[in-house]
């Protein structure tokens, strides 16, 4: 591989459009020193501690922190400016820009800059090849990165500190717009949230169209609203792919729309205009209208007995799943429920509303996925 291989597709330029200076090549131990500044248990001074379950995987983002003087094993102290890498599964890609002064289960890698800013080797840790060589890790069961992998790992950066600077600010522009973009999307959940609260409990009540009051809420058992929709199982051939292409799957884990499929597996196809999907081992309330298909894992297919309105059905149902504070409904203990009903047309106007605070969450994740996309697209140019 030349030189020119390794020039990255994305360049800065200097004052009136001045070309940098050729990158350069350093070893990663060049760039970073790993610390190992001990934290005994028992004393007296206390910092905040980060285990690794206070970091999101690939986000970069601190969930909460601990006390350190109440745990019992060594950590590892770290300071302002410090890089954290999770080593153990580095796969699950957990890292951090510490902004403050603590200690961290010696799980992670405290690596100092050496002869580059923080925020460079921040995203340096963030491209494929820093990751690449953190996976080249040894232990099956509990798989950890090898610092003498990464220390030798050649790393290529602009020889120039303006251009490492430019380049550190822009990653970290989009950050600040993916961060943005999580507390908005925070936020709606929260109004959504409150608001079935409110409606659900009927502190908020509609008019018809005449401005006349609609009727009292009437209760009705579960097997009164809903209906399991016959679902076939049939085994995906080479033939359906290549004329009807992938299909879309629901998966229970990741409640959601996981991904596509095209596995030769035995699944269920469900061909629908709109139907409620909800899962016995999870409490994934998810409203579909597009054809899919779901494992035979227990996961339900609903549809709406004639009369009533399916998309406020779905809202009803996912309000339920919320009180009940995570707990795992199996089907059996759904058909029990007994749920307050309004009138049709009040269903129509409630669920008119909490589409509208739905969609505008979905816009939300859609546009993080988006800018997630566009920086990992950076990071590829921008680091080779």
């Amino acid at each position: 591989m030349t030189e020119n291989d390794l020039t990255p597709n994305l360049r800065f330029k200097g004052e009136q459009g001045k070309e940098y200076p050729e990158w350069e090549t350093q070893s990663f131990s060049s760039l970073a020193q790993k610390v190992s500044d001990n934290y005994a248990p028992g004393r007296t001074e206390d910092f905040p501690c980060i285990e690794l379950e206070n970091l999101t995987s690939e986000t970069g983002r601190l969930i909460k922190t601990t006390q350190a003087n109440q745990k019992k094993s060594t950590k590892i102290k770290f300071i302002s400016g410090d890089v954290l890498f999770g080593k153990l599964r580095p796969y699950l890609k957990k890292f951090y820009l510490a902004n403050f002064s603590g200690v961290c289960t010696t799980e992670i890698w405290v690596l100092r800059p050496a002869i580059i800013k923080s925020e460079f080797l921040y995203f340096i840790m963030q491209g494929n090849q820093f990751f690449r060589a953190a996976n080249s890790q040894f232990g099956s069961k509990m798989p950890r990165s090898d610092w003498k992998v990464v220390s030798q790992l050649k790393i290529r950066l602009p020889s120039s500190k303006n251009e490492q600077q430019k380049i550190a600010n822009f990653l970290s522009s989009v950050d600040t717009r993916i961060e943005y973009l999580e507390k908005k999307k925070s936020l709606l959940e929260q109004y959504k949230k409150g608001l079935m609260q409110k409606l659900f409990s009927q502190k908020i009540r509609f008019k018809d169209d005449q401005g006349e009051e609609f009727p009292e809420w009437e209760r009705k058992a579960f097997v009164e609203l809903f209906k399991v929709k016959p679902t076939r199982q049939f085994q995906i051939k080479n033939s359906d792919i290549q004329s009807q292409g992938e299909f879309k799957v629901v998966d229970q884990g990741k409640k959601a729309i996981a991904g596509y499929s095209n596995a030769a597996d035995k699944l269920l196809l469900v061909s629908t205009g709109g139907v409620i999907v909800y899962g016995d081992h999870t409490t994934i309330v998810k409203f579909i209208d597009f054809d899919f298909i779901v494992g035979a894992d227990g996961t339900k297919v609903l549809i709406s007995i004639v009369g009533h309105n399916l998309k406020f059905l779905y809202f009803c149902l996912d309000f339920h799943n919320i009180q009940a504070e995570g707990y795992k409904r199996h089907f059996s203990i759904l058909k029990k429920l007994i749920l307050p009903i309004p009138d049709p047309k009040e269903q129509k106007k409630i669920a008119r509303i909490l589409s509208l605070a739905e969609s505008k969450i979905e816009l939300t994740s859609d546009q993080i996925q988006k800018t997630r996309q566009y920086k990992k697209g950076l990071l590829q140019k921008m680091f080779v």
